[in-house]
């Protein structure tokens, strides 16, 4: 018996330059994460980045060239 599966996806590639961000842009990345994704916790996720945030990398990436596709 044939079957057939199919999926929906999108999907991108970024090509560009990648470089590390310190002191007040990274914490400038950092607050903008919380408020986007756990608003709601601000005052719990800035005493997270006083205490913790140094352990954190935030790559910024200077967009070059991408690519797309998509299935739906």
């Amino acid at each position: 018996m044939l079957y057939k599966f199919s999926y929906r996806y999108e999907s991108v590639i970024v090509f560009g330059r990648a470089v590390e961000i310190y002191d007040k842009g990274k914490e400038d990345a950092l607050v903008s994460l919380i408020q986007k994704y756990s608003g709601e916790f601000m005052k719990k996720g800035m005493e997270y980045i006083q205490k913790d945030g140094i352990k954190a990398k935030v790559i910024k990436i200077k967009i070059e060239h991408l690519s797309g596709k998509a299935r739906k």
